[in-house]
């Protein structure tokens, strides 16, 4: 039976891949070489985070190199038709990894100048993403077609390897196992499938939106993960009723979403157990204990690994928090910028009521997923690059249109979920 069901996974991914292709052929050159860049950098992420094509800093220059290539032509037409500035918020990725890189390398000062070096590529990735991005905007149809193509390469790439897994004390698939897909946690998978659905709230995407959400259910079903499959009704909600908003109403839901969460994610860290959320909150102890008297500014994200080979860190790649991971590498200060970027780049996103209800959906959905997962890691080039890139572009499908200014309502005529553009095919 698992068998039959990761090969009905794998056709039915392909059909989706066949889908966005063909979706993709009606939009305009520019943005067609935009879904290129998207789709291939969001493809390489999650391949790079399966270990399909290799790990280490080698491969993640290639994947730098890759995300060069690939936008350098997205970026040409979009500079030749409109000269748009490079939009501040879409830097402050860049500069979240800029504070990760000065934080480890002021306190790991044993680290070698080979492996400080390899932390440079991050930035050097979200620079070419904000270049891309800012000249060369994304619509709502090619975000959303990038995104389900992921997912679909995932689920057929998982036929070279053993996409299930036996079933825990924590819960158990409805076929005797979960699947995971080709990676080694189904949370991962889980992550992927959640972001394809919310960004297929973007606008103008017709047909494709049906087919890339009920492929990305479907996954979030087999992969058994209730709390990424609660996690994302409540982002769904969040946007549609935010896109209802006026534009002030909506900058003022998306700055206030983001202050609760923050808080909420903390509280939550701050009183959790040993066993608290399958055993995180024995992680979450140990690595606050780590950070003891280094508040500021961190101990730098090398350190975790050394504190493993002590022993005083439990074996797990991250701490299951995304806060906790940015308090540990870069202390307060690189909690507060990745809190202004998810302010700031949601601000923009919400300004244009086509773009609110993916861009609101999408924050929701990687504050509440930040609580017990980590969807960021600012000081690598891997999978989890994939959630904040899709937000950006899906920020970047406000630019299609000029805006109101905080505190207007001009250009409520954007589209919302009930009017034909929303709609179109």
């Amino acid at each position: 039976m698992q068998s039959a069901i990761s090969v009905l996974l794998a056709l039915w991914g392909l059909v989706v891949v066949l889908t966005t292709l063909r979706s993709l052929v009606r939009v305009t050159p520019t943005e067609r070489l935009v879904a290129v860049f998207l789709s291939v950098v969001l493809c390489a992420l999650a391949l790079y985070q399966s270990g399909l094509i290799g790990r280490g800093s080698n491969v993640q220059f290639l994947m730098l190199g890759l995300a060069s290539v690939c936008g350098l032509f997205a970026f040409l037409p979009g500079r030749t038709a409109v000269r748009r500035p490079i939009h501040p918020d879409l830097m402050l990725p860049a500069l979240v990894t800029f504070v990760l890189f000065l934080s480890n390398a002021l306190s790991n000062p044993t680290v070698s100048m080979e492996s400080l070096f390899a932390r440079l590529a991050p930035l050097a990735f979200w620079l070419v993403v904000a270049l891309v991005l800012s000249h060369s905007p994304a619509s709502g149809r090619t975000v959303a077609a990038a995104s389900g193509l992921a997912l679909a390469v995932v689920t057929i790439t998982g036929l070279a390897t053993d996409p299930w897994r036996a079933c825990d004390q924590f819960k158990c698939g409805i076929f005797g196992a979960i699947y995971t897909g080709p990676f080694g946690s189904e949370n991962y998978l889980a992550q992927l499938a959640g972001i394809a659905v919310i960004a297929a709230l973007g606008p103008g995407l017709g047909r494709l939106r049906g087919a890339i959400i009920v492929f990305a259910c479907a996954v979030l079903i087999v992969a058994t993960s209730r709390t990424a499959l609660l996690t994302v009704l409540v982002a769904v909600a969040f946007g549609l009723w935010a896109a209802r908003r006026s534009t002030t109403a909506r900058y003022r839901v998306v700055g206030a979403g983001v202050v609760v969460g923050a808080v909420t994610s903390w509280y939550v860290v701050a009183t959790a157990h040993a066993d608290s959320y399958s055993n995180r909150g024995a992680i979450w102890m140990r690595a606050l204990r780590a950070v003891e008297g280094n508040g500021v500014f961190g101990v730098g994200i090398d350190r975790w690994s050394q504190l493993q080979a002590l022993g005083l860190l439990p074996p797990t790649n991250f701490p299951h928090n995304q806060l906790v991971l940015l308090f540990f590498a870069s202390g307060v200060i690189g909690c507060a910028v990745y809190i202004i970027m998810l302010w700031r780049v949601s601000r923009r996103g919400v300004a244009a009521r086509h773009s609110a209800p993916a861009v609101a959906g999408m924050l929701g959905y990687l504050l509440m997923s930040g609580i017990t997962e980590v969807m960021w890691n600012p000081a690598t080039i891997d999978g989890h690059c994939f959630a904040v890139l899709a937000f950006l572009a899906l920020r970047s499908v406000a630019d299609q249109d000029d805006v109101p200014t905080a505190g207007s309502d001009v250009g409520q005529q954007h589209a919302t979920p009930t009017s034909p553009r929303w709609r179109s095919t």
